[in-house]
């Protein structure tokens, strides 16, 4: 029996119309674009982890968006008949209403983090302390942990002239 030719009872093979196959086709490129955006923004060090208002923000905007397309394009919508209109006038309105909120935002919508005060600058000339003119290291900002510091006795005691450890806060 020949593998084209279809069985007695079997249903017969559903074919997909091109506008299935093409609507199909650009959901996944939309989830895996999301996908990738999402990653990009939840690294560490990403803007999520930097910048969690203007996140807050992104996602608001985004679910705007997600909304205005499945109301003008649903199966029940009257706007369904035109919708580049719809979508067109709704993508202008959610862009004004993003600029709008992004500047009246309680709090200002971006967080600016203080300059390290102890961090070296661009023009900063750091000398190095052993004086054989190797590399130069940044100042080192105040720690929590006790630094040991290693002082002599002076040879005239008599007690030893070994190096003594005291520890600084």
């Amino acid at each position: 029996m020949s593998s084209r030719r279809r069985l007695r009872h079997a249903p017969p093979v559903k074919r997909r119309s091109r506008r299935d196959v093409v609507v199909a086709i650009g959901a996944s490129v939309v989830a895996v674009a999301a996908t990738a955006f999402a990653i990009w923004m939840l690294r560490p060090g990403g803007i999520a982890d930097r910048q969690p208002r203007a996140t807050w923000f992104v996602a608001l905007v985004v679910l705007a968006v997600v909304s205005t397309v499945w109301f003008v394009l649903r199966p029940r919508s009257k706007r369904r008949d035109r919708p580049v209109p719809w979508l067109v006038g709704g993508a202008a309105v959610i862009a004004v209403a993003a600029v709008v909120g992004g500047i009246v935002w309680p709090g200002g919508l971006l967080r600016h983090t203080p300059r390290d005060p102890f961090a070296p600058t661009p023009g900063d000339i750091i000398i190095d302390g052993d004086g054989d003119g190797g590399t130069t290291t940044p100042p080192t900002t105040a720690s929590a942990t006790p630094t040991t510091a290693v002082t002599s006795t002076p040879p005239s005691t008599s007690a030893s002239s070994e190096p003594t450890a005291t520890t600084s806060p």
